[in-house]
């Protein structure tokens, strides 16, 4: 069985707080965001891939 994309889920997850952020503040850098979770996910899916092919 596959395990979730972090890489996916950081960017939804960064693209909407992005989204909520701008829209609160009306700051064009929140989207930012988008590229933190991209960051933050590839970040995990390569340690889980390399714990896994022990």
């Amino acid at each position: 069985m596959k395990g979730i994309s972090y890489v996916a889920l950081g960017i939804i997850v960064g693209g909407a707080a992005g989204v909520l952020m701008f829209a609160l503040t009306g700051q064009m850098w929140w989207f930012g965001l988008v590229g933190v979770g991209l960051i933050l996910g590839a970040g995990i899916d390569n340690a889980r891939r390399r714990g896994a092919g022990d």
